[in-house]
């Protein structure tokens, strides 16, 4: 295991350190050796300096240790005579494998680095989803629990009597709603097991989008009216047909605007237009001026449990899987999503791209 991240002058202190340190010890077994194996101790001080901090500091160790041999332990001559060539062949192979072993061991040392520095992202990307994952039960559990207890506080009172008959028509209509937005849930929490297995079926029929659209947004125009926001239509009716299942590609539509329904404060408005692109494609984009998304979380806002600062914005948190949701059955279509904003307080444009069949 390579010694990692030392700072550029302690590894070539520390090359030029061993080094010394080879020639010492070279020295001292001169009486032994005599001028013989001249090169022998300074292989070592090589590996450790490449080992201590890669490529620069063996190639020094290297050049210094040629040098110092050279020096003291072989023949100098202005030329290279006959009788010195296995001296120049054997520091010729020297610094060669000196070279060798520190482009090597430079070559492990980066990948070290690279993996280390992956590691530490993978670490924690999983500590950032086991997090996401930790408050999307909490927000389950939340949200599963208020139209709950909703539900069974109105059918108590129903049951005992409790209630004017005059109100019953009434809180009949709250437990409907409470109902229908646990089937939400629990339809988004299907599509994400069926997106997550890769069984999610879309069947495609020839469709036109500008009467689906049309129909979608009226749908929504009740939600957008109770909470006070003004939801407006523009679509091009010459726009052709797309091959799309007509059912996802409501919950395509409903996901952005009960989405952006959510984020924009009373007052706000949400534009829904329809529109012929580039390249024979049709856009549906949907622009709100709610509570906007910081930059930092654009690129991740189609990932699943992945929600913004909802409490910022003085909203229901909910499970943060619709836009997850909506990225998955528009790319199936063989379409694309964006997401635009310039930050909090400026609003969210989505914009979706699908081919047009004719």
């Amino acid at each position: 295991m390579l010694v990692p991240f030392r700072s550029r002058t302690v590894q070539y202190a520390f090359a030029v350190t061993v080094t010394v340190l080879a020639a010492l010890l070279r020295t001292e077994l001169t009486p032994l050796w005599g001028p013989k194996l001249p090169l022998i101790t300074f292989y070592p001080a090589i590996v450790a300096s490449a080992w201590f901090g890669g490529f620069g500091p063996g190639l020094t160790a290297t050049l210094l240790s040629a040098m110092i041999a050279e020096y003291f332990w072989m023949a100098r001559t202005s030329g290279v005579a006959p009788q010195y060539l296995p001296d120049a062949i054997a520091l010729a192979m020297f610094v060669a494998i000196g070279l060798f072993i520190s482009a090597v061991t430079e070559a492990l040392y980066r990948t070290q680095r690279r993996q280390a520095v992956e590691r530490a992202r993978a670490e924690a990307e999983l500590r950032d989803l086991d997090r996401r994952k930790d408050d999307f039960l909490a927000v389950l559990s939340h949200e599963l629990r208020t139209p709950l207890t909703t539900m069974i506080g109105w059918l108590r009172m129903l049951r005992t009597g409790q209630l004017d008959p005059s109100q019953t028509h009434q809180r009949l209509e709250i437990i409907e709603r409470n109902a229908w937005s646990l089937a939400r849930m629990i339809d988004d929490l299907l599509d994400i097991s069926r997106i997550a297995a890769g069984k999610m079926v879309i069947d495609r029929q020839p469709i036109r989008l500008a009467p689906l659209v049309g129909e979608a947004v009226e749908s929504l125009l009740p939600e957008a009216e109770a909470k006070g926001v003004t939801l407006k239509r523009d679509l091009d009716v010459r726009i052709g047909s797309v091959s799309a299942d007509a059912e996802r590609m409501r919950q395509v539509l409903r996901n952005l605007v009960t989405n952006a329904v959510k984020y924009t404060p009373t007052g706000g408005h949400i534009d829904v237009r329809l529109t012929r692109g580039g390249d024979g494609v049709a856009q549906i984009i949907v622009r709100d001026t709610g509570s906007g998304i910081e930059r930092a979380l654009l690129p991740h806002v189609f990932e699943r449990f992945r929600q913004g600062d909802w409490r910022k914005a003085g909203v229901q948190g909910g499970l943060g899987l619709g836009l997850a949701i909506v990225r998955e059955i528009v790319e199936l279509h063989g379409g694309a999503v964006a997401v635009h904003s310039d930050g909090p307080g400026t609003g969210t444009t989505f914009t979706v791209t699908l081919p047009v069949a004719d």
